[in-house]
């Protein structure tokens, strides 16, 4: 598999810390000096790709083939649903006839590239993998829109005299991609293929540059592999004539498109190809959008290519009078043949544009005297008109007073024109620094989105707190501009989406940074004393550090080994340390000053492992050597020695009560033995690749382990069965462990982050920061905080927080229904998997299940006194359980087919219930006896059944686009509204009875007056169904749910909506707390509590970045996050 890595061949060396000077080529790819430093040389030259995920994608009708929307020389592109993330993306694959491996080359290359540059102005790529087939492929997000070209081309179509102004609006999308140009230079990579075919104008506005297959390094130094280089003058090119619209790219040795490229990039010149190149095809692209074609065109590529070469570039006011002279002068300027005397970045060429859109000095044109003339009367208009004016009143006084006044009218008028015009002239130079904003707010949030996904809520956070700063519809920016904001809604809903990703990744956030201790040495090993008020840290040479935990103060510094030092804990007291390093040595030092009390030949080679018994009485080491000794402290006297691993132990760790001692391998396993025993060990496989660490929870009953198959798995400590795969990491972990309570597992990895687990396996978040690998992490042990070290020489010192409870359990369905008990102390979920869950409300944790459906619950409904609960489900059934779970449920029988909806009287005594039969039940809710059928049986479906807060009406959603209003007491059906829906599905009155809210699935919900049927209002969020509404216990508020996977929180006074949460599929059911102050939402199998923050909306967002930025240790810079101070 080209680029593909063997897991099962594990060839990192432990030792390896080699520093490679320059950028570092492998096949189909660049690795940037700083990555060869950070990661390795091993892990640059070894290509990666991950193998496919069989199920993840969806293709129309399952066919790759009818999902094509786009092809290329060696790719094709496929429009897929992403069943991971719930979402389109663009799949891009090898076309299987390419075999070529320059064409591979090209591939990989392309994908990596992409995938380093992280800017707005480049697609986003999710995922390189292959296929069971080894067929390579790439996922990035899905653009929408239409390319440069095509835009151009649009412009034709209008009237002649109007082409020239239709292209030149085009203009911001040429400066952004200048932007994007110079971000790629500022990464040392240079395009070498830009052209209108390449650039895509997005639905929104975003301008995106594609196909980076061909990009290579700015370093002449460092040939890209799979390129070849030619030595002639002339390049060599296949036979053939190419008209000027054909892509020839590639063509012969040559690679690029001969009508955008350079003649050093033309003559393979690789010595002289720069950045500058770039320059030169930006130049090119701009010549065509200002003068309607390129600025060489021939018959055949041999002559374009002399041409290129050859000819002088005719200036394009030359093709076209009315061409501006001063971008003219623009474009001759980039397309300078000596690449010295062209713009010396893709920055300054988009500098040139701006200044020529603001009616600035373009520095590449010579003014003529009349030139400088017309551009000092337009900036000097208003003196120029009153000079004009006092010889105008001058001369008419001596004519007669009728001039006179008819000039000073004159003047004003035109004063009050040119007034105007700088006016107009401000308003358009702030509304571009207003898209700028809008631009960044939006790649922002939809970068926020993408974390947010991954769970990394800390940078999640920050990104959306950004995209509010820069958001210039969101009333608290700096840029806040009410006209953008009212012709703008896309950007009005990008605010609240950002504002409901900050409230959402604020509110699930396990854990804030509380302070960063900088050793300035790559850290391997970090432990906390038990009291917590110091931390430790070994480093890779052979330093032991000291700082005390509340204020960062160093303590001691010692040289505890010869050379890299592997592994330090605390003795359960505290009072001991005990460091191992590669000189083979394990030693022990006093906790409170760091004196060495003892010191000991270990293993022959590196010693990686420690760990102390629970009793402090013995401390077990495990090295290269493949064995585990057990030392008695504080002599470390030899007790004893354990045999089995094949290879390097890398990990060992006592059982709490001291009777068991686990050891992780290279050779893939764990062993669990009892020291003092003649038994064997238990051996536990299942890892794919060395296992690097292993963990007991504090009761003894499980283990976890760290791979560098990417995973952290869970075992019975007892059996040895597998009892959870937790994937997630994106390269090697290397570390794990369980909090002091047992609720929580971390795990430590190379791929620079920290992740947070519960016990169960449930992801509960990614923390970032650590700008390399992460070695090592410990928990205090109070519980209250999180140590992580890594080879960035950082300690960081997380706080540990209380997230807003999320309400899962594995194995639980998707959601179809979510209410609190009438206390609020409950939460009641039930969904797909027929099982009811009950859940303390507050801290989120399980209290009971209630079991009995034999398939999908469709809705539950708590009795006023919050005794019993009733579900409806597709079984057909109807059941009152007893929330204690003391008696069995009543089952109620009397629907044909699925029963959607259930409800209580407001006095408890009856119950309603409706379903797709079109019936509605009135029961006994006390002896379930059946009271009366309202509907008519095989009539219109019914979605929904809610009793007005008096009892004294009974309101049913209707599959024919009806509410109907019943009388529970007369059983006489009061009324029927139509909402103009095709179907009825959400409903629920207000808490004064004084309004009822119909939602249907063509995206409106109607507020209907109950008295009078008559509807006072309509809200409209989408073209997608909405499944639930609720209404805020103070009923200013209305939530709605719905099938675009988006709840919106609307004012029902305004008629606007005031919180958006975008969630990751189609949501069946949210409520909120009887409080008001939280909404539970289901996010397909998890229920998520976010707080209702409607003050959030005048929030300061630059306060909000900065206290994000804190909480992450993180800071923007540009739109990268790096290490804050």
């Amino acid at each position: 598999m080209p680029g593909g890595r063997n897991l099962n061949d594990d060839t990192r060396s432990d030792t390896d810390g080699s520093t490679i000077p320059g950028n570092h080529t492998t096949p189909g790819r660049i690795v940037p000096v700083e990555l060869v430093t950070r990661f390795g040389l091993d892990a640059c030259e070894t290509g990666h790709t991950t193998a496919e995920d069989p199920g993840r994608y969806a293709f129309v009708d399952g066919d790759r083939d009818n999902a094509e929307i786009g092809r290329g020389g060696i790719g094709r592109v496929l429009l897929a649903f992403d069943r991971h993330l719930q979402r389109e993306v663009a799949i891009k694959e090898l076309r299987e006839e390419v075999v070529d491996e320059t064409q591979i080359a090209r591939f990989l290359r392309e994908a990596r590239v992409t995938g380093q540059l992280e800017h707005p102005g480049v697609v986003p790529v999710y995922e390189l993998g292959h296929r069971a087939d080894g067929q390579l492929y790439y996922g990035m997000r899905l653009v929408r829109g239409r390319t440069l070209r095509a835009a151009m081309k649009a412009c034709e179509a209008v009237d002649a005299r109007l082409a020239l102004d239709a292209r030149l609006a085009l203009l911001p999308h040429f400066v952004a991609l200048c932007q994007t140009i110079a971000y790629a230079h500022s990464r040392g990579i240079v395009h070498r293929d830009i052209k209108p075919d390449n650039v895509m104008i997005g639905e929104f506005g975003e301008t995106i540059l594609l196909d980076w297959g061909l990009a290579g390094s700015r370093d002449p130094s460092e040939p890209v592999a799979g390129e070849k280089i030619r030595s002639s003058r002339m390049p060599v090119f296949g036979g053939g004539v190419f008209g000027v619209g054909e892509d020839l790219t590639q063509a012969g040795d040559f690679i690029g498109t001969p009508a955008y490229a350079s003649p050093e990039q033309i003559m393979g010149d690789q010595d002289a190809l720069t950045g500058g190149a770039d320059i030169w095809s930006l130049g090119a692209v701009l010549y065509e959008l200002v003068s309607g074609r390129p600025p060489f065109v021939a018959s055949s590529v041999h002559v374009l290519i002399d041409q290129v070469l050859e000819a002088p570039v005719i200036p394009p006011g030359q093709l076209d009078p009315q061409i501006p002279a001063a971008l003219s002068s623009v474009c001759v300027k980039a397309l300078e043949r000596d690449p010295a005397a062209r713009y010396a970045d893709a920055r300054e060429l988009a500098g040139e544009i701006e200044a020529f859109r603001a009616g600035r000095r373009v520095l590449a044109h010579e003014y003529t005297p009349w030139e400088h003339l017309v551009r000092f009367a337009a900036r000097k208009k208003g003196l120029l008109a009153a000079i004009a004016g006092v010889l105008v009143v001058v001369v008419a006084a001596l004519v007669l007073v009728s001039l006179s006044l008819r000039a000073e009218k004159a003047s004003r008028e035109d004063a009050q024109a040119a007034m105007q015009r700088a006016e107009a002239a401000r308003f358009e130079e702030r509304r571009e620094r207003l898209r700028a904003g809008l631009h960044f707010a939006q790649g922002a949030a939809e970068k926020a989105g993408r974390l947010l996904a991954e769970r990394r809520l800390l940078s999640a956070r920050i990104y959306a707190a950004a995209a509010l700063v820069h958001n210039p519809a969101y009333p608290a920016s700096p840029l806040a501009d009410d006209r953008l904001a009212a012709g703008d809604p896309a950007a009005a809903e990008l605010a609240l989406e950002s504002l409901g990703r900050e409230l959402m990744a604020r509110s699930r956030a396990a854990v804030r940074l509380r302070r960063v201790i900088r050793s300035g040495d790559p850290l391997n090993g970090v432990a906390m004393s038990p009291d917590g008020a110091q931390v430790v840290a070994v480093s890779k040479n052979g330093t032991l550090l000291s700082w005390n935990a509340a204020t960062g103060v160093p303590g001691f510094r010692i040289k505890a080994h010869r050379d890299t030092a592997w592994a330090v804990s605390f003795s359960p007291s505290g009072g001991f340390l005990a460091t191992s390093g590669r000189d083979g040595r394990v030693r022990l030092f006093r906790a409170a000053d760091g004196v060495e009390g003892a010191s000991v030949g270990a293993h022959q080679g590196d010693v990686f492992a420690l760990a102390f018994s629970a009793s402090g009485e013995q401390l077990a080491s495990g090295g290269a050597d493949g064995v585990v000794r057990l030392w008695r402290v504080p002599g470390l006297e030899p007790m004893g020695e354990l045999r089995g691993h094949e290879g390097a132990v890398h990990g060992v760790a006592f059982s709490p009560d001291g009777k068991r001692l686990a050891a992780a391998g290279r050779d893939r396993t764990v062993r669990i033995w009892e020291p003092g025993s003649a038994g064997d060990p238990l051996v536990i496989s299942g890892h794919e690749a060395v296992v690097r660490h292993v963990a007991f929870s504090p009761d003894g009953r499980r283990i976890a382990t760290a791979s560098y198959d990417k995973t952290v798995r869970i075992f019975d400590a007892l059996g040895g069965t597998q009892l959870q795969v937790l994937p997630g990491h994106e390269d090697e972990v290397l570390q794990v462990g369980y909090s002091p309570d047992g609720r929580r597992l971390f795990s430590a990895g190379w791929d620079r982050t920290v992740r947070l687990w519960e016990a169960d396996g449930t992801p509960v978040m990614a923390i970032d920061g650590h700008a390399q690998a992460v070695w090592g992490g410990a928990f205090s042990r109070a519980g209250r905080l999180l140590a992580t070290a890594g080879e960035d020489g950082a300690v960081r010192l997380w706080e540990l927080v209380t997230p807003s409870p999320a309400f899962f359990e594995p194995g639980q369905g998707y959601l179809w229904s979510i209410v609190h008990s009438p206390d609020g102390k409950e939460l009641a979920t039930a969904g797909a998997d027929g099982t009811i869950r009950l859940w303390n409300a507050r801290e989120g944790g399980l209290k009971r299940r209630l079991e009995g459906a034999r398939d999908l619950v469709g809705e539950v409904a708590y009795s006023p006194d919050g005794r019993t609960l009733a579900s409806a489900g597709y079984d057909g059934l109807v059941r009152i359980f007893d929330v204690l779970g003391v008696r069995s449920p009543v089952v109620l029988k009397g629907h044909a087919g699925f029963v959607r909806s259930v409800a209580y009287s407001p006095d408890g005594r009856t119950l309603a219930s409706a379903g797709d039969d079109g019936l509605i039940l009135h029961w006994d809710a006390t002896g379930g006896v059946l009271l009366a059928g309202l509907g008519k049986s095989g009539g219109p479906a019914v979605r929904r059944v809610v009793f007005s807060p008096s009892g004294h009406l009974l309101a049913a959603a209707c599959g024919d686009g009806r509410v109907r209003l019943w009388s529970p007491a007369t059983r006489n059906l009061v009324r029927e509204v139509s909402v103009g829906s095709e179907m009825v599905t959400g409903l629920a009155f207000s808490p004064d009875a004084g309004t009822l809210a119909a939602a249907g699935m063509d995206g409106t919900i109607a507020l209907i007056d109950p008295a009078s049927g008559v509807v006072r209002k309509r809200l409209r969020r989408s073209e997608q169904g909405i499944y639930t509404v609720r209404w805020s216990p103070d009923g200013r508020h209305l939530a709605a749910t719905g099938d675009d996977s988006v709840v919106t929180v609307w004012d029902t006074g305004s008629g606007r909506p005031r919180l958006v949460f975008r969630m990751a599929q189609s949501v069946m059911a949210a409520d909120f707390s009887p409080t008001g102050k939280f909404l539970v939402l289901a996010d397909s199998r998890v229920a998520l509590t976010i707080p209702v923050e409607f003050g959030a909306l005048a929030a300061d967002p630059l306060a909000m970045l900065e206290q994000a930025q804190r909480d992450a240790g993180m800071v923007l810079r540009g739109f990268n996050l790096v290490q804050g101070p």
